[in-house]
């Protein structure tokens, strides 16, 4: 905590006060064409510069800036746009939904955490028990940075 006593300033700078930089991630599977996703996020964001009530508040339009990182569990893909001050957190929720809704149509999927679990039995299945107890391990302890599923963890 660092305490200023009013006196002592001599200025102050604003760094949102004439734009806003917002910043999306997405976490999508390795076998991603990453270029059909930075088609379909060019594609939105000039659909939402279109938009009437959107439009005006963009000064930059959204645009996707490719892989950021290959994570554990897909490759972590970058987006952003530049709105005026109080007006991004509208135009990020629409983006998030109409991205969501291009993904789908298109087939790409969201990478989530996942449990494979490889048999030495002979190539007999796993018994159902070790599915189970696999699992339940893999809720218990996600990899770094991971949120684990809480809706059941995929065993293959």
């Amino acid at each position: 905590v660092h305490t200023v006593p009013y006196g002592e300033l001599k200025s102050l700078t604003n760094h949102s006060r004439d734009w806003v930089i917002v910043k999306l991630e997405f976490l999508v599977t390795y076998d991603t064409d990453v270029e059909v996703v930075r088609k379909l996020i060019k594609s939105i964001g000039q659909e939402m510069l279109e938009d009437p009530e959107l439009g005006p508040n963009l000064i930059e339009t959204l645009k996707s800036q490719g892989i950021n990182q290959l994570a554990d569990h897909g490759l972590l893909v970058r987006a952003k746009f530049t709105a005026k001050p109080g007006e991004q957190f509208v135009i990020k929720r629409e983006a998030l939904q109409r991205i969501k809704r291009a993904f789908d149509a298109a087939g790409i999927k969201f990478a989530y955490p996942t449990v494979t679990i490889h048999s030495t039995a002979g190539g007999a299945a796993p018994p159902a028990e070790a599915v189970q107890a696999a699992a339940r391990m893999a809720l218990r302890t996600p990899a770094a940075g991971a949120t684990p599923a809480l809706d059941g963890a995929a065993a293959s």
